[in-house]
């Protein structure tokens, strides 16, 4: 007789992240039962093992508990087995940009279609049920992976390629939301503990609140964008003063420019790149021509952008701004921006047609 149990895997990056695990049935016979139970997990974490993976997520390095090397692979650009040092009989599953290769066949399973590593081509199109590619790149091969950059880009299901530094910088502005949550609640919890609360504190109490759900509705939106499959989006570091930023559709691409070290600019743009999904702003293809659809649009990006930003931060912004009303990121409106000097000098159009509608 068997007894199942569960083999756990780590993946980690080639930053020594751990970024998933895998887990999966394996058998242990009966007489494992007559064992303590420390035996028994001790014997369990000598067959557990630990993936490790190149910036594709291709599996690199597997080794067990210790940290001892049980196994290494390295793969030719587009998958095929370049070397594979093991110490014993049992091989990987995961492998070519950590998807799953069957045994039987050697082809790669991504969830939509297979892959063959060896002649570089994947085994079948889209199903249309899904969504083909072919209408968004019909000069490109159904059968091509990754548009032929497969040191680049990744195809996390077999329907669309991605550059994963792309995702890693969308993950990573989620990250730093998260964190920024974290601080808000902090500030939420201490003064609600409190009955004494003065005006101020009341309104800030209402605004961290407010703050947090811009965050988390931001952190769902970004991931969005990252498993859509209908619109391409791009991260491109902003070439100019590095004072402002911003979005645009290049190639049937929509493009967010970042500036280093500034989040809460990448973060608008993103809320940018978002109501491009939703239909609320229309980008015109090019970067001197792009234009935005209303005041309305950039009155919730800089609510992102706002919230992104510390306490002394967001002080800054509102003395940019310039508008007495603007106390915190509920204030950020329409009717507030385009009060404001900044806004009017870099926003004409839009000023200009939302005082239009006023005063209709």
């Amino acid at each position: 007789m068997q007894q199942n149990h569960i083999h756990t895997i780590n993946h980690f990056n080639c930053s020594g992240e751990c970024v998933g695990i895998r887990s999966y049935c394996f058998s242990l016979p009966t007489e494992f039962e007559f064992l303590d139970e420390r035996r028994t997990q001790d014997m369990i974490k000598e067959i557990q093992y630990f993936y490790h993976t190149d910036h594709l997520g291709s599996s690199s390095w597997i080794t067990d508990a210790t940290g001892s090397a049980y196994q290494h692979m390295q793969s030719l650009p587009f998958g095929e087995d370049f070397i594979d040092q093991r110490t014993s009989s049992w091989t990987a599953p995961y492998r070519f940009t950590g998807k799953e290769r069957d045994t039987e066949t050697g082809w790669d399973y991504f969830g939509a279609r297979y892959y063959d590593s060896d002649l570089s081509v994947w085994l079948s199109v889209v199903p249309i049920a899904i969504g083909t590619m072919a209408s968004k790149y019909p000069s490109m091969s159904a059968y091509m992976y990754c548009a032929g950059n497969p040191v680049m880009m990744v195809d996390p299901d077999g329907r669309e390629f991605d550059d994963p530094d792309d995702v890693k910088r969308a993950q990573k502005s989620q990250e730093t939301a998260r964190t920024r949550i974290t601080d808000l609640n902090t500030t939420i919890t201490g003064l609600e503990s409190r009955t004494d609360l003065n005006d101020a504190e009341k309104q800030t109490l209402v605004d961290s609140k407010s703050q947090v759900s811009i965050l988390e509705n931001h952190i769902q939106n970004i991931q969005n964008m990252i498993d859509t499959k209908d619109i391409k989006y791009k991260y491109k570091k902003n070439d100019g003063s590095g004072v402002s930023a911003g979005a645009y559709v290049e190639n049937g691409i929509v493009v967010m420019e970042y500036i280093d070290g500034r989040p809460d600019k990448q973060a608008h743009e993103e809320a940018h790149g978002h109501q491009y999904i939703t239909g609320e702003l229309k980008i015109v293809n090019g970067i001197e021509d792009f234009s935005y659809s209303d005041l309305g649009d950039e009155a919730k990006a800089y609510q992102v952008e706002y919230s992104y930003k510390n306490d002394n931060e967001q002080s800054g912004f509102r003395a940019r701004l310039g508008v007495d009303a603007v106390k915190g990121v509920n204030d950020i409106t329409p009717v507030n921006l385009a009060k404001s000097p900044v806004i009017q000098k870099y926003y004409k159009k839009i000023v200009k047609d939302f005082n239009k509608t006023q005063n209709k």
